[in-house]
């Protein structure tokens, strides 16, 4: 394994090294703090400039992103791939070389939506910066996944949950197992590439359309699995219903309140690819 290093700021260096060699590795960030926000979730531009030119250079061109929440991306498409590490702390290099020398299957997924630009939820000047230091959130849970759920007419770059390994599951339709007063959705995960790995199995819900759950949004995270399975073998993932995970905030009564009526439950690898629900009647 033979590595050069060439600045980033030298762009002619740069695409000149990654043609040369057999993959480029392009490192990029942003960062942020307490009481600031980002004034864009787009990179430098001369971080993105580097990022298409070495890309048109080496079609194998692996971007790694150091940041504390969504990026912009619009080079997702001429790169082979990107590898995002949030807050990795002090063993973020360590780990990054694990991934890329395939010493590890990755097995993190997204803690958030990446969109296709900067605003892309549609916020007013009164959602955001404000106005006269005042902040209004009549968005209320329609951020992230949940925005793009409600509107159902555009799809981040990458969903919230979404990322991927080096072996390929597959998840099996949920099915409802009931016992007494007690449910529970289970679905089988199937790895069928050819090295072991480790899926993140997430559990979404929807409301009844009336009472309290007219006003959510579709489709919301209540649970996920994090389970290892070998190549070529299968396992089994269980979702326990409960209460606790149905319960939404009546602000009239001033407490927790489950609404009678049918759900319907997702079990998915992300907010994006929810496949067929199964409905579950409560209570």
């Amino acid at each position: 394994r033979t590595a050069s290093y060439t600045p980033s700021g030298d762009v002619t260096a740069a695409t000149d090294a990654a043609s040369k060699a057999d993959v480029a590795v392009i490192v990029v960030g942003v960062k942020s703090s307490e009481g600031s926000d980002r004034a864009t979730l787009s990179l430098a531009h001369d971080d993105d400039a580097l990022i298409s030119a070495v890309a048109d250079a080496q079609p194998r061109t692996i971007v790694i992103v150091c940041a504390p929440g969504p990026v912009l991306m619009p080079w997702r498409h001429a790169v082979a791939s990107v590898l995002i590490t949030p807050y990795g702390g002090q063993e973020a290099g360590n780990g990054v070389a694990d991934v890329l020398f395939n010493d590890v299957s990755p097995s993190g997924r997204l803690p958030f939506c990446i969109p296709n630009i900067d605003n892309e939820q549609r916020w007013t000047s009164e959602q955001y910066p404000g106005v006269d230091s005042v902040m209004s959130y009549s968005e209320r849970m329609s951020t992230g996944y949940r925005w793009y759920h409600k509107q159902g007419d555009v799809a981040p770059a990458f969903w919230f949950g979404y990322g991927l390994s080096y072996t390929k599951f597959e998840i099996g339709d949920p099915r409802l197992l009931e016992e007494g007063s007690s449910h529970s959705i289970v679905a089988d995960v199937a790895n069928v590439g050819s090295r072991d790995g480790v899926e993140v199995v997430q559990l979404y819900v929807t409301w009844p359309s009336h009472s309290l759950g007219a006003s959510e949004p579709p489709a919301q995270l209540r649970g996920y699995r994090r389970i290892r399975v070998s190549a070529g073998e299968r396992s089994t993932v269980h979702f326990e219903v409960t209460s606790d995970m149905l319960r939404l905030w009546d602000e009239s009564a001033g407490r927790w309140l489950v609404p009678a009526g049918t759900y319907t439950l997702y079990v998915s690898k992300d907010a994006g690819t929810l496949g067929r629900g199964i409905t579950v009647a409560w209570p």
